[in-house]
């Protein structure tokens, strides 16, 4: 890269991380301490505005809304010991508790927390309520978390729990796996048509060991394939607020999503505490929610057709990191190794620019040739500015030259850049995806800061061949741009360091052709 585009980026990389850590609340929610139970403070069930074109919810018709936290106990949402069951299927193994029907485990098969054939990626965060439930009916709620379940029947995808209320009515709980990241949830009791209706929890934090930074995202979502996504922040929760007519409705981090898929009846709920921040399901008893639990694959959310491949967030750059990732994908396919892809996409990258790069190095080599008449006329004129800037602007247009030339096709570059930063970031592909030596992550940094060093080397040797019409102090400034860059990426990703260092040494040989090819 020149040095109008490293000074270009390096600003824009300022100002970009300055509002990420000034303006931007990374959202941790506590983790509850062990044995403290976790209370709850239920919202009212609220009646839907008067325009609502979506049937109102079983529980909105009451004559007088109940609250749900009427007539739970202290013991509400509290997950207690209760016999395992475990289902499976060629992708995730789920693991049920009897105390409260409540799903306590879901891992993926096919991903792993290190990489390296080590344990599952585990969706469920350990002591976070997930899937737990409330019924509400017109004379109170019952909190199924603290009840006690049976079995009363298990195939190879699914169970169904039962419990008997006080007053002798059944319950039951039925969970039935698919062949996918997917599963259902089905609620039955003895209760008057559209009298009732429960309320499914989700789990609050995802996947243990996925570590959030400032440029993704994690938190609630929701959204359609007509309507695009909508993302909550947790402390943005702070009062009950129903969401109607979405196709998808959910919590993500990173790489993975939980969401519901709501039926047209449902209604995605947000709480302000369950005992944390979140969201839940509020659906017709004896309908059957649908829950998409798993990685942010492209492929696999696609085959969903209510927009859940949205939840792949690229940001406002979407239009032009999606086909950049559409490209890296295909070039893995062609190569099966996403470092050889990433390369590969460099180089497409690089000849696609190559005429506008041309075009910025010949502008500076041109106007590097003119440096020292230019000091000669800031000698000439130091003390008279409005003259300098004219013999200045006269002296280019004798030498048709024009700094601002080699401007524009930097700029035009810059949105690239940083569509294939936010592509790399949180490409779930990467996620533990070796290249070669040592570098097996290349969602990772590099354990040993080689490539960095190797980044920064390549950055200052482009500078160093860079013609420039700047004086000894702006030249020694540019040249130590290299050094910060060092340690600026010494915690990125090694995927997008590999990027870096193929873009800077292209750039040296397209330099070094230019500076020894005759004008």
């Amino acid at each position: 890269m020149d040095n109008k585009m490293v000074l270009a980026i390096v600003l824009s990389a300022i100002v970009l991380f300055s509002y990420q850590i000034f303006f931007i609340e990374m959202d941790e929610p506590p983790l509850p301490v062990d044995g403290a139970p976790a209370k709850v403070a239920e919202p009212t069930l609220q009646a839907p505005a008067q325009n609502d074109a979506v049937p109102a919810l079983p529980a909105t018709q009451f004559s007088s809304s109940p609250s749900l936290d009427q007539g739970l106990s202290d013991q509400s949402l509290r997950i207690v010991d209760g016999r395992d069951v475990v289902l499976e299927n060629d992708l995730i193994i789920a693991t049920f508790s009897t105390s409260g029907g409540h799903l306590q485990s879901l891992r993926l098969k096919e991903h792993q927390e290190d990489g390296r054939g080590g344990a599952m990626v585990e969706m469920i965060r350990a002591g976070y309520p997930a899937f737990t439930s409330v019924i509400a009916t017109p004379t109170g709620n019952i909190d199924l978390a603290g009840l006690p379940f049976t079995v009363e029947q298990q195939t190879d995808n699914s169970v169904t729990f039962h419990t008997l209320l006080p007053d002798g009515r059944d319950v039951r709980k039925q969970y039935t796996l698919s062949g996918a990241y997917e599963f259902s949830i089905r609620y039955d009791m003895e209760c008057a048509p559209g009298a009732c209706a429960a309320v499914t929890t989700l789990p609050v934090e995802i996947v243990a060991n996925v570590k959030g930074d400032t440029f993704s995202f994690e938190g609630i979502v929701h959204g359609s394939a007509d309507a695009g996504l909508d993302k909550i922040k947790y402390s943005d929760v702070s009062a009950v607020r129903d969401i109607r007519n979405i196709g998808y409705g959910g919590v993500m981090d990173k790489y993975f999503l939980i969401a519901f898929l709501p039926s047209p009846q449902d209604t995605f709920r947000l709480f302000p505490d369950i005992p944390q921040r979140g969201a839940a399901l509020v659906s017709p008893l004896g309908t059957s929610v649908t829950v998409f639990a798993g990685p942010k694959l492209k492929g696999i959310l696609n085959t969903y057709d209510v927009g859940l491949s949205q939840t792949i967030d690229y940001g406002f750059l979407s239009i032009l990191a999606a086909p950049l990732m559409q490209a890296i994908r295909w070039f893995y396919s062609l190569t099966g190794n996403y470092g050889v892809a990433i390369i590969l996409l460099t180089v497409c990258i690089k000849i696609i620019f190559f005429p506008l790069s041309h075009k910025s190095y010949k502008s500076m080599k041109k106007i590097s040739v003119l440096a020292p008449e230019l000091k000669k006329l800031k000698e000439k004129f130091k003390n008279d500015p409005q003259k300098l800037n004219t013999a200045t602007m006269e002296l280019y247009k004798t030498h048709k030259a024009n700094p601002l030339s080699g401007c524009l096709p930097i700029l035009v570059q810059i949105p690239v850049f940083f569509a294939l930063y936010k592509t790399l970031m949180n490409a779930i592909e990467l996620r533990h995806a070796p290249f070669a030596l040592w570098i097996n992550d290349l969602s990772a940094l590099d354990p040993y800061y080689i490539t960095p060093v190797i980044m920064g080397a390549t950055m200052f040797l482009q500078q160093k061949m860079t013609p420039t019409a700047m004086d000894p102090v702006q030249r020694k400034i540019m040249l130590s741009l290299p050094i910060v860059f060092t340690f600026l990426f010494m915690t990125f990703p090694s995927g997008l360091i590999l990027y870096w260092i193929v873009n800077n040494v292209l750039s040296i040989a397209q330099q070094y052709y230019i500076n020894k090819r005759p004008d």
